[in-house]
């Protein structure tokens, strides 16, 4: 029996659309979270350089010392940042879910295709909007921590900056 005002055409299309589509904006916070630890990283080594050439009493110095301490704790915080959005978010695997990889290694390779194989579209549209879900809580994950890094890297470089015309 078909409720009213229920759309009885295939969600599978949209769930397949869906999946591609976060799969993708995981890939862009990815990307530009590598961006974002390259200028963080070409900042930290330029400053490096040009803090190097110090002479050595002034790096001895309480003040001097304690503005190296400021920067290696914004370094940190904004690395740290950067580090959450590229890491993998890897669950153990459930079974009776097919899509996620460690999700499929819980069987075998036999088991796997014969199940998949005896699935109806309704259980595989079901699972991939799962997985859907699933992926779209990492995204959300990852360009939070994405907008940290670079207010971090931002604030980082600002000091660095600030620091050298103090120095």
């Amino acid at each position: 029996m078909i409720k009213k005002g229920v759309n009885t055409t295939s969600s599978y299309p949209f769930a397949t659309y869906l999946n591609t589509y976060l799969s993708e904006q995981i890939k862009l916070a990815d990307t530009k979270g590598a961006w974002t630890f390259s200028v963080l990283a070409a900042g930290t080594a330029t400053f490096s350089a040009i803090t190097s050439k110090m002479p050595v009493e002034q790096l001895r110095q309480f003040r001097t010392l304690f503005l190296f301490a400021c920067t290696i704790i914004l370094l940190t915080i904004a690395f740290k940042h950067v580090m959450l959005v590229m890491y993998p978010r890897m669950g153990k695997g459930t079974k009776n879910r097919y899509i996620y990889f460690n999700d499929i290694m819980t069987t075998t390779k036999e088991t796997y295709i014969r199940d998949i194989m005896n699935t109806n579209e309704t259980t595989k549209t079901k699972m991939l909007l799962g997985n859907a879900y699933d992926l779209a809580a990492i995204t959300q994950k990852k360009f939070k921590h994405l907008r940290l890094a670079i207010i971090g890297t931002l604030i980082t470089l600002g000091w660095m900056a600030v620091m050298l015309f103090i120095l």
